[in-house]
């Protein structure tokens, strides 16, 4: 049985940085964020979802295309995209970003019991702009897109209550914002 009312959202792994079939789709020049959601998320009150501490995966995929120029270079570009979830019915609302879930003092270790080795970044393509040319200026960071998908779970990010609700939800990065996705909150009848 789903989760979800579209059951495309079953295979997302939360807090992936990764497309899948429900992602939605940003065009070669698009500028902004974007987000898709399932229209309901269903859990089952007094229990956590049973691969989760908190109650249910609320889903939101999350697919950005912004100038390289929003942020400070040594910034984390997924940890300052922040959501927010309103209740609809008591305008309570809930703040979060990514980097909140993904703290963790457990470092993975491989079958062997050793840290994974360090992998270091693919070489650049013969035309992609290098950091050299962004330091002297022939091509100004704020054209430059990087892009990306985020797939967080709201009820882990932004501490969502275990109750039924309906949240509209958007995200933001200085002054780009996503669309606003409404996402009910249900409790799985017995």
């Amino acid at each position: 049985m789903s989760l979800y009312s579209d059951p495309s959202f079953d295979i997302v792994e939360p807090g992936s940085m990764e497309p899948f079939d429900c992602s939605p789709e940003l065009e070669e020049d698009d500028v902004g964020i974007a987000l898709s959601a399932p229209d309901t998320v269903f859990f089952t009150p007094g229990s956590p979802f049973e691969l989760d501490e908190v109650f249910t995966r609320v889903i939101v995929c999350t697919s950005y295309q912004l100038p390289a120029g929003t942020i400070e270079p040594d910034d984390n570009f997924v940890e300052s995209v922040i959501y927010v979830a309103v209740n609809a019915e008591t305008n309570q609302s809930y703040t979060g970003f990514m980097g909140e879930a993904a703290q963790t003092d457990e470092k993975p270790e491989n079958s062997e019991g050793e840290p994974p080795p360090v992998r270091e970044a693919p070489p650049l393509p013969p035309d992609t702009i290098d950091m050299e040319t962004l330091k002297t200026g022939e091509t100004p960071r704020e054209e430059l897109l990087r892009g990306g998908w985020i797939n967080p779970n709201l009820a882990d990010i932004l501490g969502l209550p275990s109750q039924e609700a309906t949240y509209y939800v958007f995200a933001y990065l200085k002054e780009y914002k996503s669309n606003t996705v409404k996402i009910r909150v249900e409790a799985r009848k017995p």
